[in-house]
């Protein structure tokens, strides 16, 4: 329920996640419930395919931010805006 990254130095840390749930908010205090895959969109934004909760995440690493940038917690298949699209 973590998000675990690797430096330049070969050094693990943990990137955003404390326990399974959900929450946005800082990367300290934020939850994932089954995280599976990770993209990067820009240099320090990462997309989180938030598995458990059925949503797409974005992680700012710049801003130490989580935020739920898709999907709606149910899961389905809906294609359309973000805010109502589905994933399952």
């Amino acid at each position: 329920h973590r998000i675990r990254m690797i430096d330049e130095y070969q050094r693990a840390y943990t990137l955003a996640g404390t326990k399974a749930g959900y929450k946005d908010g800082l990367c300290s205090e934020a939850r994932f419930l089954e995280p599976t895959g990770v993209s990067h969109q820009t240099r320090y934004r990462l997309l989180i395919a938030d598995t458990g909760n059925n949503v797409i995440r974005l992680i700012n690493q710049k801003s130490s931010e989580v935020t739920t940038i898709a999907g709606m917690k149910s899961a389905g298949y809906r294609d359309g805006e973000l805010s109502k699209a589905k994933f399952k």
